[in-house]
């Protein structure tokens, strides 16, 4: 489960709104790099 923060919440919703196709789902990804080892993208 993942569990969004309010900010998070707002930071979607504009996202998906300035979308110029429409948007169905988030996509969330895990990639080698970053401080730990792991980065995390959403699109």
């Amino acid at each position: 489960m993942i569990n969004l923060t309010d900010s998070a919440v707002n930071a979607l919703k504009s996202a998906i709104s300035a979308s110029a196709q429409p948007t169905s789902g988030l996509r969330i990804m895990v990639e080698a790099g970053g401080c730990d080892g792991f980065k995390y993208r959403m699109s």
